[in-house]
């Protein structure tokens, strides 16, 4: 199975992160690697360039957007965020899943109309659950969109 893990292009991701999202990809692709003995993933995360990490990583930029001051004083990281995502989801024939590490993963939904693979989400900061509802709730009849929360706390906020 390929998998396209799509994290941040903000942070760099490697041993030394210190960011919350960024820890919590890096062990989790780590984690992977350890368990696919069988080599029966073929994982791909999508990340700034100067990520470290045990699998192959596909970039839009060698940098960060926290380390280059073009990006970082034009307030335009988001872009860049968006910029990964459709980069991802521009190879969409070469994987058999897409699993999203941005933020709530609010940012990938609208692409999932274009997307006929599963798209799993990884909610990770919900904390405005009027907007949670209103917005998740928009992409409920695509087929292909998956949630999952990290804690019990955020399963119980929004059980769908």
């Amino acid at each position: 199975m390929k998998v396209a893990i799509i994290a941040s292009n903000y942070l760099k991701i490697n041993k030394n992160t210190k960011k919350g999202t960024e820890i919590i990809v890096y062990d989790f692709v780590n984690a992977l690697v350890r368990l696919n003995e069988k080599k029966e993933l073929d994982i791909t995360v999508f990340v700034s360039e100067d990520s470290d990490l045990p699998v192959k990583i596909e970039s839009i930029a060698c940098e960060s957007s926290a380390f280059n001051p073009q990006i970082t004083k034009t307030g335009k990281r988001f872009i860049f965020e968006l910029a990964l995502l459709s980069k991802a989801f521009s190879y969409q024939e070469e994987y058999d899943l897409f699993h999203i590490n941005i933020g709530d993963g609010d940012i990938a939904l609208p692409f999932a109309p274009f997307v006929k693979k599963p798209i799993l989400i990884t909610l990770y900061h919900l904390t405005d659950l009027e907007f949670a509802e209103k917005y998740l709730t928009l992409f409920k009849k695509h087929k292909n969109i998956f949630f999952v929360s990290p804690t019990e706390i955020q399963k119980k906020r929004l059980p769908f």
